[in-house]
């Protein structure tokens, strides 16, 4: 932990509890105010309006708006654990919502809580919450009563007693107490943690939903949704018109459905081949394997951010092996300072202005990264004076921008670049390049293997990296379509050469097929 100086922060709450020693804190640079379990922060919130939100703030108020998104139907919640106080408050801006039951095993986080008035306020003062002092397995193994969504906020699996809130035994008791075809809601955490431990999770929950979606918070943060019988439903885009939650979502950067389709970061059916291609044993409290490599974790600080990241870039995977589809038109994705996702969806938003020569990125520069600034620029000059095309430029640009944007963007992008001017100067492998690249960007799982196959003729000519990617996109669009002999003949004759074990989309590919790696 961090010693925090007297000078620099004030107490605004202690107590020792029956189970745990609990703080309240305020920061006076930062004007965050944090509530901590034995030391350990659970939660902060930026209590001045004007300020950025915290980091926390997201995870508890997307898990709220989207239990709701998910099952605008749910009339009964139960919320496991405290915390701050504002998953509940969040919940409780549904008016349809009969009873919120929250329940913390320690009671003076409930009054430490308190501190964060009025943010919470509906948390301590709506008639429909009720908060139960008690361990979640005790009170849900003693009632027999039913919910139509149960929210799980557990901290990080290496504190003590806390790998069991993400059990198969604990699940199986979720679901006794969820009603039919209701919604189990998990926060967990990508940091302190590492891949395999997060697929031991899932695998345990596989074993007792349905169906599941994963969402992103912030880039170490993700909220996963399972289905108590059927598939997990569209997203509710009523939400966002709600007024109490509005304002509270547009400060975390949610103004819009778009803002909620970017933060899909998985599906059951497009993790399945996670689950496949990683060797770790379902998490048990008879064979607790998150328990007893949580704390390793914490210790090396390894990080599971790859999760949010490895089927939105470069192929619009979640999608694809889904089945979904994102809202078509123009991509308008809002700034959020708490999630890098925003930032690359906004880079491929200004990539787009700049591929149909709308912005001059030799003038106008938003671009991170100095390598994919100078890929952009190259193209810019290319358009405008044609000459010799920069093509591993071009193909960069694009693969970088195609999954973040619309279908209607991807045709926009490849009208505009077959009619150009500059047309001409593309011999017939890059035009077939072309032709992957948007079919790729249009979600056509059949143009997909249909390119990579006509690119990959001589494989011996192409890059290291052209060739991964050629290889990706066809067993992708393979996969999309069911044809798994068809995504593992594309991997047995043109992926031999290529290492796997850095590159967990292809990992999980191959593992779809049956093929050994």
């Amino acid at each position: 932990g961090n010693l925090l100086e007297a000078g620099r922060n004030d107490i605004l709450f202690h107590r020792d509890g029956k189970t745990a020693t609990v703080d309240v804190v305020r920061h006076r640079e930062t004007n965050l105010v944090e509530i901590l379990t034995n030391g350990k922060s659970d939660a902060a919130i930026a209590v001045k309006p004007r300020l950025d939100p915290s980091t926390d703030e997201p995870t508890m108020i997307l898990m709220g708006a989207l239990a709701m998104a998910l099952h605008p139907q749910g009339r009964t919640v139960a919320c496991i654990g405290f915390g701050s106080g504002l998953t509940t408050h969040t919940l409780l801006a549904n008016p349809a919502l009969a009873r919120v039951d929250t329940v913390e095993i320690e009671r003076e986080m409930v009054r430490g809580a308190q501190s964060f008035r009025p943010l919470n306020e509906r948390a301590f003062s709506d008639p429909r919450s009720r908060v139960v002092i008690d361990d979640a397995k005790t009170y849900f193994s003693t009632r027999q009563e039913k919910y139509d969504v149960i929210v799980s906020e557990p901290s990080n699996p290496w504190v003590s007693g806390v790998a069991g809130l993400f059990s198969d035994e604990f699940y199986r008791i979720m679901r006794r107490h969820l009603a039919d075809r209701g919604v189990f809601a998990q926060w967990l955490q990508l940091y302190e943690i590492d891949v395999p431990l997060v697929v031991s999770v899932l695998k345990a929950l596989e074993a007792n939903f349905s169906d599941y979606v994963v969402y992103a918070s912030t880039g170490y943060d993700v909220l996963i949704f399972a289905a108590n019988g059927g598939a997990m439903p569209s997203l509710d885009p009523r939400v966002l018109m709600n007024p109490q939650l509005a304002e509270p979502l547009a400060r975390i950067g949610v103004r819009g459905i778009q803002d909620l389709e970017a933060r899909l970061v998985g599906t059951r059916k497009s993790w399945e081949g996670l689950t496949r291609t990683i060797e770790v044993p379902m998490n048990s409290d008879y064979a607790p394997f998150l328990d007893q490599n949580a704390a390793r974790a914490l210790f090396l600080r390894t990080r599971a951010g790859i999760l949010t990241l490895f089927q939105k870039t470069p192929f619009p995977a979640v999608e694809l092996l889904s089945g979904l589809s994102r809202s078509r038109g123009i991509t308008t994705i809002s700034p959020a300072p708490t999630f890098e996702n925003a930032r690359r969806s906004g880079e491929a938003m200004y990539l787009f202005e700049v591929l149909l020569e709308r912005v001059d990125p030799r003038k106008v520069r938003f671009i991170a990264s100095d390598d994919l600034h100078d890929d952009a620029c190259s193209v810019a000059t290319w358009l405008e004076g044609c000459g010799t095309p920069p093509f591993p430029s071009l193909a960069r640009v694009l693969q970088r921008s195609l999954a973040d944007l619309s279908v209607d963007e991807a045709d926009a992008i490849f009208r505009s670049l077959h009619s150009s001017r500059c047309a001409f100067s593309l011999n017939p492998l890059e035009r077939d390049w072309l032709d992957l690249l948007h079919a790729v960007g249009r979600r056509d799982p059949a143009g997909m293997i249909a390119g990579a196959r006509r690119v990959l003729v001589e494989p011996r000519a192409l890059s290291a990296p052209a060739v991964r990617y050629a290889v990706a996109a066809g067993m992708l669009g393979a996969l999309a379509q069911g044809d798994v002999a068809g995504a593992s003949e594309v991997w047995t004759r043109y992926g031999s050469s290529i290492a796997v074990a850095d590159d967990l989309l292809l990992r999980t590919l191959v593992a779809r097929t049956g093929i050994a790696q």
